[in-house]
């Protein structure tokens, strides 16, 4: 295959991304010697979907995978290792500074990959982060990359146990960012895993309960001129004779500390609170349905109708949701209900819609893309079933959305036989 027509596969498939296109280039390149049949049959094995021709790919363990693909190419032993470890040490930096971290990411998957390794010299630009006790992400990430140049697998498989010991997740996405990782480094480009890597660490906040963490936190950052379109009342403060005014008609009126105190808030529940999700239910009144799945069940929301034209939404549209929880023997919400899959652990619960609070889009898509489909068609089928008995909705704002309404008009029985009937 001449050199012009490889190079003409390679463009096709970096225009449209299909897999289709990276196979032929793929087929291309083995067929002009640049890449070995030996390599691709490793990524067959590993269920990389360019290289497996649509078959279904046997059960391989990373560990298998990474033994049959040292075979090939020695160095996969140190890189590998450094690979993750890098990754997993960026989130710590991220977690412990607040910084994000996307360009050093990226370089220091490229310097691995290319095993190019020259990055350790000229030093990268992290975010310095003392810490009282133990090593920082930081010292994960650099003693990944010198123990990497030095080629020592007994320095990286130790580096490798302690960064993978502090992940939340790891059984669910060890395993497929592992073989991401592994195709990456045959192939000398990045392949994203279906799974990402979650830290577990121990929140911190002014406003949460920080005996608990949230299985899926939202990790979102705050809009301050979204919280103020969606909210004003709780982001400026009027003066005296405004708030005496408001008193006696009867409306929240809220102080310079209480302005303070939930900025605080929200900016502690975005980012540590459980994501789930929500979709719009009506756009005549926009009507949103938060899902709960330590209730197993939904609120209704109402919002601005013109949020309807300002984020393009339309029912059915997804969006996330992140919560807080009330522990039941505080009392249970009578718009609420103990779904089948309940932990029966709480009586209400506080949902805040991120996509309203934050200009994140891509930790917001992230995320989205994480919850199950099956997750998305509760939350709708719920939200519809709740709607259309009439449920009056709760307000959408921070200090509103935790306020029951009305008691719930349908029995909970009934919503699980219908829930029961549309999910077959």
């Amino acid at each position: 295959m001449s050199d012009s027509r490889l190079r003409e596969l390679e463009r096709r498939w970096k225009e449209t991304g299909s897999v289709d296109d990276e196979a032929a280039w793929l087929r291309g390149r083995v067929n002009a010697g640049e890449f070995s049949a030996e390599r691709l049959e490793v990524l067959a094995r590993i269920g990389h979907p360019a290289a497996s021709d649509g078959a279904v790919p046997p059960e391989v363990e990373w560990r298998g995978a990474l033994g049959v693909a040292h075979a090939l190419e020695p160095t996969l032993a140190w890189r590998f290792r450094a690979l993750v470890v890098c990754e997993v040490g960026l989130l710590w930096v991220e977690h412990e500074s607040g910084v994000t971290c996307s360009s050093q990411r990226v370089e220091l998957r490229n310097a691995l990959l290319r095993n190019d390794l020259s990055v350790v010299s000229k030093g990268l630009n992290l975010p310095e982060v003392v810490l009282e006790e133990g090593c920082t992400g930081r010292d994960l990430v650099e003693g990944a990359l010198r123990a990497a140049q030095a080629e020592d697998i007994a320095w990286t498989q130790g580096l490798f146990q302690e960064a993978t010991s502090g992940l939340r997740n790891g059984d669910d996405a060890l395993e497929p960012v592992c073989l991401a990782a592994i195709a990456s480094l045959l192939l000398g480009y990045w392949v994203p895993s279906k799974q990402r890597l979650k830290i577990r660490y121990q929140s911190v906040t002014k406003t949460g309960d920080d005996a608990t963490y949230a299985s899926d936190p939202g990790e979102i950052s705050l809009s301050p001129e979204r919280l103020e379109k969606l909210a004003p009342e709780i982001c400026k403060t009027g003066g005296l004779l405004k708030r005496l005014w408001e008193g006696f008609l009867g409306e929240e009126s809220f102080d310079q500390e209480d302005v303070d105190s939930w900025r605080v808030n929200v900016t502690e529940q975005l980012r540590c609170g459980d994501s789930r999700a929500a979709v719009v239910i009506s756009t005549i009144s926009l009507i949103v349905a938060a899902y709960t799945d330590e209730l197993d069940c939904v609120v209704l929301l109402r919002f601005s109708r013109s949020f309807v034209q300002r984020y393009g939404l339309r029912v059915g549209s997804r969006l996330l949701t992140v919560n807080r929880y009330c522990h039941l023997e505080d009392g249970m919400s009578q718009d609420l209900w103990h779904g089948e899959h309940s932990c029966n652990r709480y009586g209400n619960f506080i949902p805040y819609i991120a996509d309203f609070l934050s200009e994140d889009k891509q930790r917001l898509s992230e995320r989205k893309q994480e919850i199950e489909e099956r997750e998305w068609h509760r939350c709708k089928t719920l939200g519809d079933l709740v709607f259309e008995s009439g449920q009056e909705p709760r307000g959408g704002k921070p200090h509103e959305c935790f306020l029951e309404t009305t008691r719930l008009r349908l029995k909970p029985a009934d919503i699980q036989a219908a829930l029961a009937s549309a999910m077959d």
